[in-house]
């Protein structure tokens, strides 16, 4: 193998994520419910060791959903149907050995014992409104997109610029994308 081969092989090894450091939505499910699409949505965050060992001691993850409506097959410059992002947070609390989930939108606290079933409950969305069935035209195709992400910017002021250019830190599932049928 070449010197020039072997360079490249090592620079992309160095700038690929690490594959377990990764989020991922792993169910997702809309139905309609008394005039309203409520969607369950299930994501798997596996935070990498550096964010685990950030949260082991004492910083808050705050983690954010972006959820998006669209006419499917609409321009660019067309307003989305529904755009609305749905932020938690997760904390160790060391005085009590507790892992705790904030849902930030509603300020309801949920108290777990174990790391991983902390993060299980923070990625699990369940009845969650998302657009009226009046909003939407009958015959129409829509497209449901979501997009699941940690919140650089939540993050404490001495912890964001190794953040921003890390990989480690840099967690995102990219957009997953279901239709809707009206």
């Amino acid at each position: 193998m070449t010197r020039r081969a072997l360079l490249g092989l090592l620079l992309s090894a160095l700038l690929w994520p690490p594959l377990l450091s990764a989020f991922q939505v792993e169910k997702a499910n809309a139905r309609l419910e008394h005039g309203q699409f409520v969607i369950d949505v299930q994501i798997d965050y596996q935070f990498s060791d550096d964010v685990l060992e950030a949260l082991a001691n004492g910083v808050p993850l705050t983690t954010e959903v972006h959820i998006q409506v669209r006419r499917d097959g609409a321009w660019i410059w067309e307003d989305d149907i529904v755009d609305f992002r749905v932020r938690s947070q997760i904390r160790y609390l060391p005085v009590s050995a507790l892992y705790q989930v904030t849902d930030l939108d509603t300020a309801e606290r949920r108290n777990y014992v174990s790391r991983d079933t902390a993060i299980r409950a923070l990625g699990d969305l369940q009845g969650l409104p998302v657009v009226g069935e009046d909003q939407l035209e009958k015959g129409e195709d829509y497209e449901l997109k979501i997009k699941a992400s940690l919140d650089i910017e939540a993050l404490p002021l001495p912890l964001r610029p190794k953040a921003y250019i890390s990989s480690d830190w840099n967690l995102s599932t990219g957009w997953t994308v279901w239709r809707l049928r009206h």
